[in-house]
């Protein structure tokens, strides 16, 4: 088989069988280029629906002429789809997550390197309803793994995916992406956009003891021992130290000759607020993540949970079970009130009028705080209770 689109030259020479012989003119023609073949066999097949949120688009094309092959992709909502990549030179493509229940349209150009190319049908598919949406998920760090779990009827809780990671202490959830503290390998990234399906996608290594994490938008606060440590997760698959903040310097300055661990940790704009321990409540300005400043602390008591809610923040104390503190002006927190009717104070959450507060051996405490001057026990839930979240509807 000759080359497409070439000139080829040729001559011929007779001869006879004694001796004589005659060349012919020089002659020449040139061969056409073959475009390639229409593209085919589209995954997602044409109008499938309920696709997964991050398909990898694929087809089929070949040369007839073996011209290896580039390809356009025309991709959009819209059925006439705008162009959105050229010179592919495989034919998949990843076009990100895609929004649920929604219908987009593509399809694909193939190039050789000849100048032909043949265009392809207008293909479509339907994206199904993100698998995060379609109930309600709680995630648990395991001694190991961590656990995906529907929990839409929660007398039937359903195990849909798990992942080995080492020892889970503390899992944030932010998007599709499960934030996990690592005992022995610092901050790891789990994408579980399918929870059937988690996957490893980040992991950045921190050296000492993490105790809490907050993700709020593009950054992760987590804070180890007496640090606040501060990673960018913008890119998940990359995550960079953006700051830090060591307070034991701080509080040493303050007269505490001692060191305490960060024990939780709440964001408010653009303040962390830090359960310090012994060091009380520690108010620091994030609005530049990469230089943290602390603003003010509040010797609150033993710190150990933190909730913000308005101009105020709910404590829960080692010491004194509930503090309550007005923060609307966060240089200058105001104590409001020491509630003691119960001590062990361990974590807090406030939903309206009511604070709830784990205060280990003494039970979940809930608390009437219509006046944050006079909070009232309203009932006490005999459990021991470590921790606390709610879930709003």
């Amino acid at each position: 088989m000759l080359d497409s689109k070439t000139t080829y030259y040729w001559k011929i020479v007779a001869k006879d069988g004694k001796g004589g012989k005659s060349e012919g003119p020089v002659w020449r023609f040139k061969t056409e280029n073959n475009a390639p073949k229409q593209p085919s066999n589209p995954s997602p097949s044409d109008r499938e629906i309920d696709v997964f949120l991050k398909p990898t688009l694929s087809w089929k094309s070949f040369d007839p002429d073996g011209d290896t092959l580039t390809f356009d992709i025309y991709f959009g909502t819209d059925s006439n789809p705008p162009l959105l990549k050229s010179n592919l030179s495989t034919n998949t493509f990843n076009p990100g997550i895609l929004n649920s229940k929604t219908t987009y349209y593509w399809k694909i150009v193939a190039k050789d390197e000849k100048g032909g190319k043949t265009e392809g049908s207008i293909w479509s598919f339907t994206t199904g309803l993100n698998p995060l949406e379609k109930g309600d998920i709680v995630v648990i760090g395991g001694s190991e793994n961590i656990f995906i779990f529907d929990v839409t009827e929660p007398e039937k809780p359903l195990l849909l995916g798990s992942l080995n990671i080492g020892g889970v202490d503390r899992v944030c959830i932010s998007g599709h992406y499960v934030y996990a503290i690592d005992l022995y390998n610092g901050l790891v990234i789990i994408d579980i956009l399918n929870p059937k399906d988690p996957r490893k996608v980040g992991h950045f290594y921190i050296k000492g003891w993490a105790n809490d994490i907050y993700v709020s938008e593009n950054y992760a606060y987590v804070g180890v021992d007496g640090n606040l440590i501060i990673v960018d997760v913008f890119v998940p698959s990359n995550p960079k130290l953006v700051g830090s903040l060591n307070t034991y310097f701080f509080f040493l300055m303050q007269g505490h000759n001692f060191s305490d661990d960060i024990y939780d940790i709440d964001i408010s704009g653009n303040y962390v607020y830090v359960a310090h321990g012994r060091h009380g409540l520690l108010i620091i300005d994030i609005s530049d993540p990469s230089n943290p400043k602390i603003v003010e602390y509040l010797n609150t008591g033993d710190t150990r949970g933190v909730y913000i809610s308005g101009n105020y923040a709910y404590v829960a104390d080692y010491r004194y079970g509930l503090v309550i503190v007005n923060i609307s002006n966060p240089s200058r927190p105001i104590l409001v009130r020491r509630w003691m009717m119960y001590t062990d104070g361990r974590k807090v959450d406030v939903s309206g009028n009511y604070a709830y507060v784990a205060a280990g051996d003494n039970g979940l405490l809930i608390v009437d705080i219509s006046d944050r001057s006079k909070p009232k026990l309203v009932h006490q839930i005999d459990v021991f209770a470590n921790d606390v979240d709610l879930i709003e509807k």
